[in-house]
């Protein structure tokens, strides 16, 4: 018996010295989330292959001299969410650097194509100020991000629930 047909993604926590979280806003039918970049891996890619190609892409951030840890996995059954598949796994890699202006290889029409329309940097206040009207991905991102990058020597990443 096989279990349902995932789309593997990779996501990277883009984390600032001074504690703020890059997170995109895509597109949704009922309005926007927001959520780490990053996007799925193809045939023949290496999560970390996909990950280096998804930000030069969306946010022009060469990940050739870092060795991002995988922090959290998530995975979804909801056929839903990603056309095709009946739901998704996402591997969340932490990315520690400097805060920069996202700008990536393909142009805002493209982006906006493939339904991501902005950057911003997040604080952690800023997410648990939010409100209603910001979904953020995962859900509970607000309790999840005092976690992030004090755990990044775990043996296994931590395993999310929806």
């Amino acid at each position: 018996m096989t279990g349902p047909l995932l789309r593997h993604s990779v996501r990277a926590l883009i984390l600032t010295p001074d504690r703020d979280l890059l997170l995109g806003s895509h597109g949704i039918p009922d309005g926007f989330v927001w959520a780490a970049p990053g996007g799925g891996i193809e045939p023949g890619e290496t999560p970390i292959e996909a990950l280096t190609r998804e930000l030069e892409e969306e946010i022009g951030l060469d990940l050739s001299r870092l060795e991002p840890p995988l922090v959290w996995r998530q995975e979804i059954v909801d056929n839903s969410i990603c056309h095709g598949y009946e739901g998704v796994v996402n591997d969340y890699f932490l990315v520690e650097i400097d805060r920069f202006e996202p700008q990536g290889v393909w142009s805002p029409g493209a982006l906006l194509n493939e339904g991501l329309h902005d950057f911003f940097w997040w604080s952690w206040e800023a997410i648990q100020n939010a409100g209603p009207i910001h979904l953020f991905s995962p859900r509970n991102l607000a309790e999840l991000f005092p976690s992030i990058g004090h755990g990044d020597n775990l043996q296994k990443p931590l395993l999310l629930s929806v």
